[in-house]
């Protein structure tokens, strides 16, 4: 493999499978993708009474743009690693940045949804893996406190 994307959202599941793919393709072109959707989560951080306030998403974007080159220039990674960041639905984003990049892989970790979430919501993985012309690699866990040493077992 000599051109991997990694599916990056700042999750546990995600830094794993940052660090799966530095053990597994330590010289590997890296492309870590992220997506901005709308931020939900923002929603409930604002005062009772007060409209919610969605940051706008120039300022989403270069919030995450800095954030994901201090990943990308984190000991470790490939010295061939560049970051995207774009706005729009996580599986869209992923596969244009594909379409974009040409990679050998496509790595994403998974978060530790129930299966009611997973009902309601799906699952970023599980579309990647149904839609990818490449192949895909799915790494489930938490990151390690040791970045040489193996991810637990489940």
């Amino acid at each position: 493999m000599t051109r991997v994307l990694v599916a990056y959202d700042f999750s546990p599941g995600a830094k794993a499978a940052l660090e799966r793919v530095d053990r597994l393709f330590p010289d590997a072109e890296l492309c870590l993708v992220h997506a901005i959707g709308l931020p939900v989560d923002k929603l409930s951080e604002h005062a009772p009474g007060e409209p919610p306030r969605i940051p706008a998403p120039e300022d989403l974007l270069a919030a995450s743009e800095r954030e994901l080159q201090a990943v990308t220039r984190q000991g470790g990674h490939s010295p061939r690693c560049q970051a995207v960041v774009r706005l729009g639905n996580p599986v869209e984003v992923i596969f244009g940045a594909a379409a974009d990049f040409q990679p050998d892989l496509i790595v994403v970790g998974t978060h530790d949804k129930t299966a009611v979430q997973r009902l309601f919501l799906g699952s970023v993985a599980e579309r990647i893996v149904k839609r990818s012309e490449c192949p895909v690699l799915v790494v489930r866990g938490h990151p390690s406190k040791d970045p040489g040493a193996e991810p637990p077992h489940r």
